[in-house]
């Protein structure tokens, strides 16, 4: 036989086995219990699945595969879980049938999920102490969605609420982080937050009517832009901390309001239009680090009197030193500005002055700052900036880890992505003597390519490395911090 002809021949075969593999790869169990699940063994069980297509020998989900529920009157449509499921199938599909379906996370849960909810009725529920990805965007079209955090709960993609009634819950101590935006549209959404909420993207109101409320110990951060446009007014109550690192920028109508010893914090500048139905209330402190831009000539609006413009300050970090937990800042102007109070936490909620810094008062070049916690007298510090007339605007908030000699680990995330995305990388015990670098490799061993992740920085580290261009299939990220190393496995697809 012509020895191309052969060659042909095994490539056609090798490809037609891959894709049959593929094919085969992807099953579809049917959830068939109400019960937690406690541990693997539970997870296991086949009693607890119902095969509805595909080729499984496990008899129970495994990585790539879907769970449904059935679509029959009376199954079952509550998922729970109480151990650590991503440690062994970081890649499943939750894809409901029933108009209904709950997934809870016990205290112990700790699970990755891509969603396919369209048209459901779907309530996330997650306990403190518990950890949830969702791996794609998270789209509600159906009215009566909820989620609600008591752990961590991460969004790889978008949170959009399209319907009524549609409420996301942050209890205190848990934590929501969306990386990209937060869409509220034509929803009449509740955002209610006693825990941390974070956009990393820009967080949109569009018809909506819908309200956020930042309570006592809630903090709210958003990454970019603020926008509301074509109606529904958008309303604002702040007794927590929101901070806006882009612009406030309402096309539509709104309601702010602020308890007392609620803060806003806007580093961009706070647009809108003036129509006479637009309101700010309350014994809170509005603080704009760029321009406010108030009504047309001619209208009676104050709405820019009652926002301070703010020092604008270039950073606020923490360093580990032998003499203590050391906190640097500069800033770039100062108007009116008397005094920094360094104040510290263990709980992020209740804070303690720990030391104050005297502020220049009016300058338009970068002053540098520093203070000396020698007492190390807690992990979590933020920083109050006074000006003359008592007030106040705070930033932060700065962690250092509880143990200097914290155990260094790693957790990549998303592990299945495409060419140039981005990667979060989340890491613990850092070492700030070393930088932290990131190495790509293939299975055989190439360098794809290599970045610094993190130089001089100790305790906890939230960072991005882009992905390399390369083949699709499985690769290797190390990450080390001097003798310390860490790898995890990305597919790109």
């Amino acid at each position: 036989m012509n020895k191309h002809l052969l060659n042909y021949i095994v490539l056609f075969a090798f490809l037609f086995f891959t894709t049959t593999l593929n094919t085969l790869a992807s099953s579809t169990f049917i959830l068939n219990t109400n019960s937690t699940f406690e541990s693997y063994a539970d997870w296991s069980n086949n009693g607890n699945w119902i095969l509805k297509n595909g080729d499984s020998s496990q008899g129970y989900p495994t990585d790539d595969d879907i769970i449904t529920t059935s679509d029959s009157y009376g199954g079952y449509d509550n998922l729970n879980i109480n151990f650590d499921l991503r440690n062994y199938h970081p890649n499943l599909t939750l894809s409901p049938i029933k108009y209904t379906f709950t997934l809870n996370l016990k205290s112990e849960g700790v699970c990755t999920f891509n969603f396919n909810i369209s048209g459901k009725q779907v309530t996330i529920s997650t306990e403190s102490g518990s950890n949830l990805i969702i791996n794609n965007d998270l789209v509600f079209g159906q009215s009566g969605n909820i989620i609600t955090a008591g752990g961590k709960v991460i969004v790889i993609g978008k949170v959009t609420m399209n319907n009524s009634n549609q409420k996301i819950t942050i209890n205190e101590g848990g934590e929501l982080i969306v990386r990209k935006d937060l869409q509220l549209y034509n929803s009449q959404a509740l955002v209610e937050v006693s825990g941390n909420l974070t956009v990393n993207g820009n967080t949109a109101a569009n018809n909506s009517g819908s309200k956020i409320y930042i309570k006592e110990s809630g903090i709210m951060d958003i990454d970019q832009t603020v926008t509301s446009s074509n109606g529904g007014k958008i309303y604002f109550e702040v007794c927590g901390i929101l901070r806006i690192h882009g612009n406030l920028d309402i096309t539509g109508t709104f309601d702010l309001h602020t308890c007392d010893e609620g803060v806003v914090e806007i580093d961009g500048d706070f647009i809108f239009n003036c129509n006479g139905d637009s309101n700010i209330t309350g014994d809170g402190n509005i603080n704009v680090g760029g321009e406010c831009h108030d009504c047309s000539s001619g209208s009676n609006s104050t709405i820019c009197d009652d926002v301070d413009l703010p020092v604008s300050l270039l950073f606020f970090k923490g360093e580990q030193t032998p003499e203590g937990h050391l906190l640097l800042w500069s800033t770039a102007s100062e108007t009116n500005s008397s005094h920094f109070d360094v104040e510290v936490s263990s709980d992020r909620r209740n804070w303690t002055v720990v030391g104050s810094v005297e502020a220049a008062g009016n300058s338009n070049v970068q002053l540098d700052y520093e203070f000396l916690d020698d007492y190390k007298e807690g992990q979590y510090y933020r920083l109050a900036q006074y000006d003359l007339d008592n007030a106040v605007e705070y930033f932060g908030v700065v962690t250092f880890s509880e143990n200097d000699n914290a155990t260094f680990t790693v957790f990549v995330y998303p592990t299945e992505t495409r060419n140039g995305e981005q990667l979060v990388i989340e890491m613990t015990g850092v070492n700030a003597n070393e930088p932290v670098v990131g190495i790509f490799y293939d299975l055989n061993g190439k360098i794809l390519s290599q970045a610094v992740l993190s130089k001089d920085v100790e305790g906890n580290v939230v960072t991005t490395v882009n992905v390399p261009t390369t083949t699709k299939g499985i690769n290797l990220l190390k990450v080390s911090n001097g003798y310390n190393t860490k790898t995890a496995k990305i597919i790109i697809n």
